[in-house]
């Protein structure tokens, strides 16, 4: 017989989070999992408690607000969910990266380059935010602005991936 192993996993990410119902990785796996199974409201709780418990885990933000573009809501449904997080930390790259990539997804491309650019013109970026921002960069075809952003990074120490990124990136241009 074949195992349903989103259901497994979305049995036992229950059993974890009814001892700690804070436990990040159960949230994550269990929004994964609801995710797969095309259960989006469930997916986007558990992604925006994960999201909300540890927003440095941008990844936790981009599945939520998957989610929330899975449900087929109104677009404003995605920028109102960005724009709180913006509201309370305009300043932070992690939120004006994912208010980038809802505006994005509103059919707000002006919105998605402003919000882009502003996160890409903090020259303290958290390591975890760099990745995200230039793939957001590169879908806004932002693409010097994604290179210079990669090439800071590596100047200032920047961790092995991003060197490799910024390497990948200079060979696809000939460089």
């Amino acid at each position: 017989a074949e195992l349903n192993y989103n259901v497994e996993c979305v049995t036992l990410a229950h059993q974890m989070l009814a001892k700690n119902p804070n436990n990040l990785p159960a949230l994550e796996s269990e929004s994964q999992a609801y995710g797969r199974l095309r259960k989006f409201r469930r997916a986007f709780a558990a992604a925006n408690k994960a999201f909300q418990l540890s927003p440095d885990r941008i990844q936790n933000g981009f599945l939520a607000l998957d989610m929330l573009y899975q449900r087929q809501l109104p677009t404003s449904a995605l920028t109102n969910w960005a724009g709180k997080f913006l509201a309370k930390s305009p300043a932070n790259p992690v939120y004006q990266v994912l208010g980038s990539a809802a505006a994005a997804l509103a059919g707000q491309p002006d919105n998605a380059k402003h919000l882009a650019l502003k996160a890409a013109a903090n020259p303290n970026l958290p390591e975890a935010v760099i990745l995200p921002l230039v793939r957001q960069l590169d879908s806004l075809q932002l693409y010097t602005q994604a290179t210079l952003v990669l090439e800071h990074a590596v100047r200032h120490g920047a961790s092995v991936p991003i060197l490799e990124a910024l390497c990948e990136r200079l060979y696809q241009q000939g460089n």
